[in-house]
């Protein structure tokens, strides 16, 4: 398991490089796994661990870093992302899965976290 820390904020993340759909799938919380069906297509994935926490730009960046390249399906995985990390994730071809859909920007959620 990667770690990082953002804004005081300790982020995990796991990373699955050229795996077999279904076995990500089965490392996933419930809630992620019910949006993907596994299959023995290889994919990589990144999946940030922290409930309740919306992943910014920056966070994404060292996420697909720390994944590197791949010719396989990009998946990542979190409880929300913000705009910009959707942008960028995008830019990337990662296909996405989250919990929520609450539209944050990476500004918005700083400020949340320093509000806390």
């Amino acid at each position: 398991m990667n770690r990082f820390i953002e804004e005081g904020v300790h982020i995990k993340l796991l990373l699955f490089k050229e795996k077999p759909l279904a076995k990500v799938v089965n490392a996933l919380p419930q809630r992620y796994r019910e949006q993907l069906k596994g299959s023995e297509e290889i994919v990589s994935a990144i999946f940030y661990t922290k409930d309740e926490f919306v992943i910014t730009s920056k966070q994404a960046y060292k996420g697909i870093q720390k994944l590197g390249e791949t010719e396989n399906r990009k998946i990542a995985v979190a409880y929300n992302f913000t705009a910009e990390a959707i942008k960028i994730f995008k830019e990337h071809n990662f296909y996405l899965i989250q919990h929520s859909n609450f539209t944050w920007t990476d500004q918005q959620w700083k400020d949340n976290l320093s509000s806390r």
